[in-house]
């Protein structure tokens, strides 16, 4: 059975997350992705079919204050890696090198239906 969006992402976790997918990507990237998710939910533009948010590493680390610029930067650039997130410069000025952000919610959901056919063996 394939999981839903709004399955993997849903708020009513009482741990703020699904552990699914946090069990799919680790905890420190689970948590980075339902905050993102948030924040396009709330503040997302839509660009070229995606919906997108623009944040620096400064202001995503005031936003999740116990954890380090360094540890947003590597987080992020984790899931970009991944493929569970997607970065490009929208910016009007190209010297402004602050990332938008989209979420690629299909591989996020291909993640934890992978983790969740596994785990019924252990």
């Amino acid at each position: 059975m394939k999981m839903e969006l709004e399955t993997i992402l849903d708020q009513r976790y009482e741990m703020g997350l699904n552990p699914h997918l946090a069990k799919a990507i680790g905890l420190q990237k689970a948590l980075m992705l339902v905050h993102l998710h948030s924040l396009i939910e709330a503040y997302g533009v839509e660009r070229d079919g995606s919906d997108w948010i623009c944040q620096t590493y400064e202001q995503l680390q005031r936003q999740m204050p116990f954890w380090s610029r360094g540890t947003v930067k590597r987080t992020i650039l984790n899931l970009e890696k991944d493929g569970c997130l997607v970065s490009w410069n929208y910016n009007k000025w190209k010297m402004n090198k602050t990332k938008w952000y989209s979420i690629r919610y299909e591989l996020a959901i291909d993640m934890c239906d992978d983790t969740d056919r596994t785990s019924h063996y252990l």
